[in-house]
């Protein structure tokens, strides 16, 4: 089964470095907007993909970032979104419930599991602090 994987509005070098990782992957398919970057649902409606990876800086609270999600999940209940806080340490892997992964301690294999394994609706729930 090809998991499809958007990466969206990330720095450049995390964005390479998450694209690489996730390359390696034979069952991955990684999709990034071309050219001017679309909205985020204009990105899902072209690529259709099953998970997203995005920066957590697009949203500017906590409070709007959980609607944001929220109706992001809602429209798109199939999808798993990864939100990669901006101090580059912590992540939110939106599921019913997000987990919450710190990435300086977290391996790019492990990651690779979490996505897969949500994708598969097998989610490891497991919180790394």
């Amino acid at each position: 089964m090809e998991v499809r994987i958007l990466v969206w509005h990330l720095p450049r070098i995390l964005r390479e470095i998450v694209q690489e990782i996730l390359t390696r992957e034979p069952d991955f398919h990684v999709v990034t907007p071309a050219g001017t970057e679309p909205t985020i649902h204009e990105a899902i409606n072209e690529h259709r993909p099953d998970a997203v990876i995005a920066s957590g800086g697009i949203i500017d609270n906590a409070h709007r970032e959980e609607r944001f999600v929220t109706g992001l999940l809602n429209t798109n209940p199939r999808l798993r979104l990864v939100m990669i806080r901006d101090n580059g340490r912590n992540a939110d892997l939106w599921e019913m419930r997000p987990v919450n992964l710190l990435l300086k301690d977290i391996s790019p294999d492990h990651l690779v599991t979490v996505i897969r394994n949500s994708v598969r609706g097998t989610v490891e729930m497991r919180t790394i602090e």
